[in-house]
């Protein structure tokens, strides 16, 4: 006789119904009797009712009695969490990335940013941007900050000071004796990046230097004209030393003008000239002052005029 049973997946043995116990033994009973009597294997009806019984108690123990298993529903939540995760971290690190512009030796460029404000890069110039907070990396840049109802800040970083404005129009030059701050339009304030550092507001008008040593320079008026001169690609000299006229426009060159004779540095210029066009400084320098001008590979170099 086969007995079907579903194996039991409780702790210990499991309860038994009394009455089908009974059942089966009698059935068995009577089955061995049968059968030592007959000497068969006992009537087949009688069989078949004993192994249906053996089977409803099989499936009593395995329906019944079978310990439930709760079911884990705390995976679902902790991927979600894990997603939730994975998500900020990526919105934080999108943020902290920041937008760059720069621009080559003697290229102008302006660009709008996300707030509305307008940024003018001038030569070899470098900006960072996370929001309306800007890194001026190398150079300068003209900024006209769009002014914003919730009074939020805009700020413009150096390595040695940092301006703060809520709406305006101001330049910012980046060199590697300082920063130079020249306030255009509106209010600015601006401070030296160092935790003791003195702070100046600023009328239109009105500048400010920012020495290595990250201290203030008394405020000045502002080279508006200069400001001018640059975004429409052209210097002007008046009684300007001729070194600072010179480093001046080899900012927008890549041939370079190099004064080699120290004879040149009481010399002092005047005139305006195209952003760059270092040839034709050097041509008005000759003519003008007779200064010998001699082109080599590494730029143009001047000398004083011979005797």
């Amino acid at each position: 006789m086969v007995r079907t049973v579903i194996p039991f997946q409780g702790k210990g043995a499991p309860p038994q119904d009394a009455d089908a116990l009974r059942l089966v033994e009698a059935m068995t009973d009577a089955e061995e009797g049968t059968a030592n009597a007959n000497g068969t294997a006992g009537d087949a009806w009688a069989q078949r009712e004993l192994e249906a019984v053996w089977d409803a108690v099989g499936l009593l123990d395995a329906a019944d009695f079978a310990e439930a298993r709760p079911q884990r529903t705390w995976w679902p939540l902790a991927v979600g969490m894990a997603a939730a995760v994975v998500v900020g971290l990526s919105v934080w690190f999108v943020a902290q990335r920041p937008v760059v512009y720069e621009t080559k030796v003697g290229q102008r460029q302006a660009v709008v940013l996300a707030d509305g404000s307008r940024v003018t890069l001038n030569t070899g110039s470098r900006i960072e941007v996370r929001g309306r907070k800007v890194d001026l990396m190398r150079g300068e840049a003209l900024f006209e900050v769009a002014h914003k109802p919730d009074a939020r800040p805009f700020d413009v970083r150096t390595d040695l000071a940092q301006v703060r404005v809520t709406g305006t129009r101001f330049t910012v030059r980046r060199e590697e004796t300082g920063t130079d701050v020249n306030l255009i339009e509106g209010h600015v304030e601006v401070r030296g990046q160092k935790s003791d550092a003195q702070l100046v507001k600023l009328q239109a008008g009105q500048a400010v230097a920012v020495d290595r040593a990250g201290h203030l320079g008394p405020v000045h008026p502002a080279d508006t004209a200069g400001v001018t001169d640059w975004l429409e690609g052209r210097l002007t000299f008046s009684r300007t030393p001729l070194k600072e006229a010179v480093a001046e426009m080899n900012r927008y060159s890549d041939r370079k003008l190099i004064v080699v004779d120290d004879r040149l540095s009481a010399l002092r210029i005047d005139g305006e000239f195209e952003a760059g066009n270092t040839e034709a400084l050097a041509q008005a320098l000759h003519a003008l002052y007779g200064v010998d001008a001699q082109v080599s590979e590494d730029g143009i170099r001047l000398r004083a005029a011979r005797n």
